[in-house]
């Protein structure tokens, strides 16, 4: 079967007819405040386990070639830089982000956004053990965050950015602002011509 609205609806009837309520994500607290200015977060994006809302994405899911970066959010809303993923040997998907900081860089977990979503639904007839399993799906995002759907999905290591990597991030910045800068200045002196 096909979509992410599909899976959703066919989990909410099983769930209904055996009259279960879907548990919701845990709130994990944040790490503390970093003691460097920004730091890389790793750790695991998706494994192959079932997780709160009864769905399990299975190993390499996300097709032989992955996005070269992916947008990096906050909660799923809010753009805080970008990640960069690969599967390990078993499948699980892997996650590295770009420099991050202040509570940016204290998110305990990471959660996936995807679309184009190929499934079946696995012990129909089993209360306690139906799940979906995505077995084809387009990364569309990769998320910060403190209610991670799937508990696996954890950050494992926080470590400094290197050198050169803090100099190109502080150049990005950099650029950034003289641009905005610029830009300022330009709507000034129109306004000043007028």
């Amino acid at each position: 079967m096909r979509g992410a609205a599909s899976l959703t609806r066919q989990l909410v009837i099983l769930a209904r007819r055996y009259g279960i309520t879907l548990a919701a994500p845990a709130r994990l607290p944040l790490a503390p405040p970093p003691t460097h200015p920004s730091l890389i977060l790793e750790g695991i994006a998706s494994a192959p386990e079932i997780d709160v809302d009864r769905v399990r994405f299975a190993p390499f899911c996300f097709g032989k070639s992955l996005p070269a970066s992916l947008p990096l959010l906050i909660e799923h809303s809010r753009p805080a830089g970008t990640a960069t993923v690969h599967y390990d040997q078993q499948g699980i998907l892997r996650v590295r982000t770009s420099p991050l900081s202040g509570d940016n860089a204290r998110f305990p977990a990471f959660s996936i956004g995807a679309r184009n979503i190929q499934f079946s639904i696995v012990d129909a007839d089993y209360r306690s053990s139906f799940h979906a399993n995505v077995t084809s799906a387009e990364l569309t995002e990769i998320s910060a965050t403190q209610y991670p759907h799937l508990p696996a999905a954890r950050v494992l290591k926080r470590t400094p950015p290197a050198a050169s990597d803090a100099f190109h991030d502080l150049m990005l910045r950099k650029v950034d602002a003289l641009s905005r800068l610029t830009a300022l200045m330009l709507t000034l002196q129109k306004e000043a011509t007028r």
